[in-house]
Formats: structure tokens, C-alpha cells, sequence
């Protein structure tokens, strides 16, 4: 909850949808879904994220969004690298 790369538009310009998200779900909370001719995409950055970094539709998020694992927290989680160190390139990102 640190970070929010991934949600804030600085890593990706929109989310692909699949046919397993809930469009009504994502609509009813106020995200904007934009289709064209083959795929439907969430913008980035997403409305959904909040200033605290978490995301307000958590439970009913995007798959993709479901199944994102940044470099950053799998350097972390195989101890390629430390906690330390990646707030210390998240911040740097950030800023």
C-alpha cells in the first residue's frame, strides 16, 4: 500500500477487461469502461484508487488487475531483494 504504480497511469494507460468482470459491479462504483472494437479497457489512471493507495473495489477488481504481481514485490517475495529496497525504487518512481 505503498505504491499504486500500477493503478495511478504511471505503468500502464488502461486494464484490459476479460469476459469475467462484472461490468454493472465496476459502473455501479463509478469506473468508466471504455469498448472498442475487439477488447474493453478500464482507463488508467483508475478511479478506484484511492490517496490512502488502496483500492476502493478490491473485492470486485478486474482480473488482471487480480492477477498483476509488480517486479517489485516478486524481487521481494523470491528475496531477490529486500522490503528496503524496493520502497527505496517505489519511492523513487513515485516522485
Amino acid at each position: 500500500l505503498q505504491c499504486g504504480l500500477c493503478c495511478n497511469g504511471v505503468l500502464f494507460r488502461d486494464v484490459e477487461l476479460v469476459p469475467e468482470d462484472e461490468d454493472a459491479l465496476l459502473i455501479a462504483a463509478g469506473l468508466k469502461i471504455r469498448t472498442g472494437k475487439s477488447k474493453r479497457i478500464l482507463p488508467q489512471p483508475c478511479a478506484a484508487l484511492c490517496a490512502d493507495l488502496k483500492c476502493r473495489v478490491y473485492v470486485d477488481r478486474p482480473v488482471r488487475c487480480r492477477e498483476f504481481d509488480c517486479a517489485q514485490l516478486r524481487g521481494v517475495t523470491s528475496g531477490a531483494i529486500d522490503t528496503a529496497q524496493a520502497l527505496q525504487t517505489i519511492a523513487k518512481a513515485r516522485r
